[in-house]
């Protein structure tokens, strides 16, 4: 029953407190939801689940139509259990969503989003160019790191999510950025694009 309450609210009131977030924070009117209902991590994973809707890989990215789409965390998982709930039994045009976690870049397999905790975003500008040749949209809560190679900053400023992107990345990894998702982000050229 627990589950069934917890699922119910995922489907139903999640989506329409999410829409309630994204009006306030991109018409730059400060958040309605307060910072001790939503833990910036929550509202990360959220919009880490979301930006999958907004951008476009290509075909070869998946081995088949079945294959899953795959969210990778690295290092620290700010997340807690967030991010595999929000996106449990969800799909990303009609990929099953499956969330795994890695400590280094060794381990790494194959991924669509990659989210690179702040703590492990600094000098790593050599795996970031090998992934962005690889279709990977590489994300982290650092602010320097769309110009240290990056593709896309998640960033809170008081209670809003800022993105900022480096399309130059993006495009680079293969990877179409809705126009939707472009005009709300600050696009930024890196020192390694």
């Amino acid at each position: 029953m627990l589950f069934l309450m917890r699922h119910s609210f995922l489907k139903t009131i999640l989506p329409i407190m999410l829409i309630v977030l994204c009006l306030t924070v991109f018409t730059g009117r400060d958040a309605l939801c307060a910072q001790d209902r939503f833990d910036e991590y929550q509202v990360k994973s959220a919009f880490l689940y979301n930006l999958a809707n907004f951008i476009y890989w290509p075909n070869e990215s998946f081995e088949s139509p079945q294959s899953p789409f795959i969210i990778t965390v690295l290092g620290k998982n700010p997340f807690n259990n967030f991010l595999v709930e929000i996106t449990s039994g969800e799909t990303v045009n009609g990929h099953p969503i499956r969330v795994e976690y890695v400590d280094s870049f060794e381990e790494l397999g194959k991924t669509h989003i990659l989210f690179v905790h702040r703590d492990s975003a600094k000098d790593i500008d050599e795996q970031l160019l090998q992934l962005s040749q690889l279709g990977v949209l590489t994300v982290s809560d650092f602010d320097q790191f769309p110009r240290e190679g990056g593709a896309l900053a998640l960033l809170m400023d008081r209670q809003r999510i800022l993105l900022t992107l480096n399309l130059e990345v993006a495009e680079r990894a293969g990877l179409k950025i809705s126009s939707k998702l472009l005009r709300l982000a600050t696009i930024v050229k890196g020192q390694r694009s």
